[in-house]
This record gives C-alpha cells, sequence and structure tokens, in this order.
C-alpha cells in the first residue's frame, strides 16, 4: 500500500470520525451511507494519536468504538466505522485509487463504479438513480488533494448537486491557506449554499509538535448538512449532540472548545475548536 503523507488518528479524523459516528444515528435503521472517497478500511497507528485516544474523555464516542482496534495498533476508517454502527447501515463506497480499491474489495466492500470517475460526481442524478436512496453522504476529498500537491476547489456540478441532495451531508475540507484564492472561492460557495440549506461546521486548526504528521499546516473544517426536509426540532437536537462531539475533540486534542461565531461567519451557525 502506498504510504501516506498524514498519520491516521490526526485532528481531523478525530471530528470527521466522531461527527460521522453521531450523524449516522440520525438515518433510518439500515438506511444507505455513501462514502464517496472511502480510503482504505483500517491503518496502522502511531503510539503518539493512540495515547491522545486512549485518554480522550468518555464523551468522546470514537474512543468507545475505537478501543478494540487501538489494542492491535490499527485505526478505524470512515467505511469500517459506518460498517459497525449500531443502526446497522447499508453501506456503499467509491474510491478511485486502485489500490485503495483492492483493500476495500478483500475487506468485504463492494466498491461502486460511478459515471465521470470522481467522488465528486457521486451525487450526481444519474449516478444517484443507479443507488437505493442515499440517507448520509461523507464526502472527503483529502487524498485527491494531496496528491494535486495543491488545492483544486470542488466543481462548480458538485456545489449545485449539493444544493439540491436531498439527503445529509457530511463534508471535510481542507485549507492550507484560507487567504488563498482557493480559500476565497471556498467560503464564497458555502456562503451561497448556507441560503439553501443549514450548515454546521467545527474548526480545528493547524497543531504543531504533535508527533502525529497531517496536522500541523491546514485547518480542518468538518461540515454537516442535515436533510433539507429535516424537522426544525430534530436538527436542534443534533446541534446539541453535535456540539457535545466537538468538545470531547477539544479535549482530547487539549483545545479550547468555543462556538462564538466571529466575524465573515455569520452566514451559518459555527463550532469552532481553537488552541489554548
Amino acid at each position: 500500500m502506498t504510504d501516506f503523507p498524514y498519520d491516521a488518528g490526526n485532528a481531523g479524523d478525530l471530528i470527521k470520525h466522531e461527527w460521522l459516528l453521531r450523524a449516522l444515528d440520525w438515518i433510518r435503521r439500515r438506511g444507505t451511507y455513501l462514502d464517496a472517497f472511502a480510503g482504505v478500511p483500517n491503518r496502522k497507528l502511531v503510539p503518539e494519536a493512540a495515547d491522545r485516544l486512549l485518554d480522550a474523555p468518555t464523551e468522546l464516542r470514537l474512543r468507545r468504538v475505537q478501543e478494540a482496534s487501538l489494542a492491535q495498533g490499527r485505526y478505524l476508517g470512515s467505511s469500517e466505522l459506518a460498517r459497525r454502527h449500531r443502526n446497522e447501515p447499508q453501506v456503499m463506497v467509491f474510491e478511485e485509487d486502485p489500490e485503495k480499491k483492492v483493500a476495500l474489495e478483500e475487506a468485504g466492500f463492494s466498491v461502486l463504479e460511478l459515471s465521470g470517475g470522481s467522488g465528486y460526481n457521486a451525487l450526481r442524478s444519474g449516478n444517484l438513480a443507479a443507488m437505493p436512496p442515499v440517507q448520509l453522504v461523507l464526502i472527503d476529498p483529502y487524498n485527491a488533494i494531496e496528491k494535486s500537491e495543491r488545492h483544486k476547489p470542488a466543481p462548480d456540478t458538485f456545489w449545485k448537486d449539493l444544493g439540491v441532495f436531498p439527503g445529509a451531508v457530511l463534508f471535510f475540507v481542507l485549507d492550507k491557506n484560507p487567504g488563498s484564492r482557493y480559500g476565497i472561492l471556498y467560503r464564497q460557495r458555502l456562503a451561497r449554499l448556507s441560503l439553501r440549506r443549514p450548515i454546521f461546521r467545527a474548526i480545528v486548526p493547524p497543531i504543531l509538535e504533535s508527533g502525529v504528521r497531517g496536522e500541523d499546516n491546514k485547518f480542518v473544517e468538518m461540515l454537516y448538512l442535515p436533510e433539507p426536509d429535516a424537522v426544525w426540532f430534530d436538527v436542534e437536537r443534533r446541534i446539541v449532540s453535535l456540539r457535545t462531539g466537538a468538545r470531547a475533540v477539544a479535549a482530547a486534542l487539549g483545545f479550547h472548545f468555543d462556538d462564538r461565531t466571529r466575524p465573515g461567519y455569520e452566514y451559518d451557525r459555527v463550532e469552532f475548536i481553537r488552541p489554548l
């Protein structure tokens, strides 16, 4: 397997997988979950990341789910976490990297074929028509960004599809330079999207000298978009759960949790995680 430029269990993994476990609570039992950039089912864990997880507060649901694999020095990826969730979702995965695709198939996953050949096309109407109704999709193009060696904005068609997708969405975003042209374009698109559907976000800043690769030069943004027809009372309960998860991740990272909206982010509800 090709070496990764980041370690499993990094800060981005913690917030992404903590929110994934919670978002899976809100789909129907045996409902359909789609992982559009599935990666690999599990990976070797470095001691620094393992110790951080083992010392995490009990409110961090991810810690409990990962405990058995931590004893074996492994970290479960998003597809494997979903497969083990108590709601027993139907897990569908897509991965364009041949080596990662083989790893998924060897773990028992059936890898989708998508028209357009990219996870960004997972929400295209033609692709969705070939699947059972998708209740939750995870969009995490981290590997694609790393391979390109520079940030590329998601295509315009993806943002249009995101606005009309009938299910819930988890969208993982990395930004090495928020002031860059890409960063500005991303925030403009996010602002327009927030006019069409609610967006809730956790932001994790770079972490220096943690001993875990892949978290020292990037801002992580984890976005959750409830399904457009969700009842607001239910959405408010989800916000409480997401906030609990973000607070637990902050504690695991030794960070301070701050949920105050800041200038420039007024268009949506924002959760911040920042250094003490």
